[in-house]
């Protein structure tokens, strides 16, 4: 599986080594950038559908991509990589490709090149600024294209599992709400420029209630940190949360539509198939739109979230779902 150079480094490592048939993925960044991932993950398991997948990077946003090993990239493995720990396992050295996703690609190359016997390429998970493309075009870059090619190959992609989806609908069950009927709204980012105003959402809120659809909000980091800033939307309408992304896909892939800002929930969403309604400010949906299930995007007319009006956002949902009768 010859990989390409790019915006990383393609390098084979020594040869004393006999390989293992293992291909090592390192992933780390949000929860988006998780998701946007999921195409390239596809892609390899294509490529090389016989080999155990290991995955190094967060414990619960790495179980995205089903691997056969998920590593903590926080423990030992991330200070033999980043730090002054000398030592990177047998399963790492011997493994028959590594695929790195590193802002530090230079450096964790070199670190790589030295110690491990299999192809190795890393690449800079950050878009070019210079190109105007999808991320999850960037991410699969470096890697050699499948044959035959598939409409859906740069599609994320996420289905759980038939005992989580079981789970999701009994917690829908035990707060006595059909997720058929929700929109969900999601109030919060990992960055506070990128967050429609609470009040605007409230009056999204108010509008769908009054074309026949249910309101749940979605609580995320942002809203926990900063409550006070949310609390005109978690008084009028009951919340799910999650912090395991699986459980999240799962409580996401019977609701009628989400709402919000341009943040890991909207790509999750989109990934299990569910409508998406996704609010872009300074950040460009060219490069960071959700795809997958039916979807649309609807962008400030500055890089300001304020400005974006509400009635905007209403008639985007009003063209993207049917009323409830």
């Amino acid at each position: 599986m010859p990989l390409k150079h790019g915006e990383g480094a393609l390098h084979e490592g020594p040869k004393w080594m006999a390989l293992n048939p293992a291909l090592v993925v390192l992933r780390g960044g949000a929860l988006g950038d998780h998701v946007l991932t999921l195409p390239a993950v596809a892609r390899l398991r294509r490529l090389c559908p016989d080999q155990p997948m290991y995955w190094i990077g967060h414990p619960d946003r790495g179980r995205l991509a089903r691997p056969d090993h998920l590593v903590d990239a926080d423990g030992p493995i991330g200070a033999a990589l980043y730090g002054a720990e000398p030592s990177i396992p047998d399963w790492l050295r011997s493994a028959d490709r590594i695929v790195a996703y590193s802002s530090s690609s230079e450096r964790l190359a070199h670190r790589l090149q030295a110690a491990c016997s299999g192809q190795i390429v890393t690449w800079d998970p950050r878009p070019n600024p210079e190109r105007r493309e999808h991320t999850i075009d960037h991410l699969l870059a470096p890697l050699p294209p499948c044959d035959p090619a598939r409409p859906e190959d740069g599609v994320p992609r996420f289905s759980p599992t038939d005992e989580e989806r079981s789970a999701a609908r009994q917690h829908w069950a035990d707060a006595n709400i059909d997720p058929e009927d929700v929109v969900v709204i999601h109030a919060g980012s990992g960055g506070v420029s990128k967050c429609w105003p609470p009040g605007h959402f409230l009056q999204l809120g108010e509008w769908l209630e009054r074309h026949g659809h249910a309101v749940v909000l979605l609580r995320g980091p942002a809203e926990s940190e900063n409550g006070h800033l949310f609390r005109t939307l978690t008084d009028r309408w009951p919340s799910i949360s999650a912090v395991d992304p699986v459980v999240l896909a799962s409580l996401l892939a019977d609701i009628r539509c989400l709402i919000g800002n341009d943040s890991g929930p909207a790509h999750l969403a989109a990934a299990v198939g569910t409508t998406t309604l996704t609010l872009f400010g300074p950040t460009d949906p060219t490069r960071w739109r959700p795809v997958g299930g039916d979807g649309l995007v609807v962008q400030s007319p500055t890089s300001q979230m304020a400005d974006l009006a509400v009635d905007a956002v209403c008639d985007a949902a009003q063209n993207l779902m049917q009323p409830a009768d």
